[in-house]
């Protein structure tokens, strides 16, 4: 059997690039992150998750236009619609979480636009789960149809 030392394998690179992130940016151990986390981190893997999501839509809805043809795409596409989602819902419910637990950090940082959290973001989360959500009845193709719609406004 082999033992894992620092120096080795993903632990050794993530040991290596630990180091030398903090030599660059002058981090004191206490304050320094390994993956940079905090609001920051949060922030930029939301906004990631929103471009990936964004040109996954796109091509999305490009398949609709002619659903026909471009089912199989549809359906592919659709399927790797998934990560992403279920990754933004867990990055922007972490920052939702963090807040209102008053996590320090992310009260400084202050909370999301009212509108965004009274209106946008639970019409969002419905509408996503609809999408999501197998066709099976005609009421449900026109509800998954709407939520569609919401989900690109």
């Amino acid at each position: 059997m082999r033992s894992v030392s620092p120096g080795s394998g993903l632990i050794g690179f993530l040991v290596v690039g630990a180091a030398l992130m903090r030599v660059e940016t002058g981090q004191t151990s206490a304050r320094f992150r390994l993956l940079r986390g905090g609001t920051e981190g949060n922030a930029r893997l939301t906004a990631s998750t929103g471009v990936v999501l964004l040109v996954l839509l796109a091509v999305e809805g490009v398949t609709i236009l002619a659903i026909r043809p471009l089912l199989s795409l549809h359906v592919f596409i659709g399927l790797m619609l998934i990560p992403p989602v279920v990754l933004k819902l867990a990055v922007t419910g972490y920052r939702f979480a963090r807040y209102y637990r008053r996590a320090d950090e992310y009260v400084r940082r202050g909370p999301p636009m009212l509108l965004m959290r009274m209106l946008v973001a639970p019409v969002l989360v419905v509408a996503t789960t609809a999408v999501s959500g197998r066709v099976s009845r005609s009421s449900w193709s026109a509800l998954k149809a709407g939520s569609s719609w919401a989900c690109t406004r």
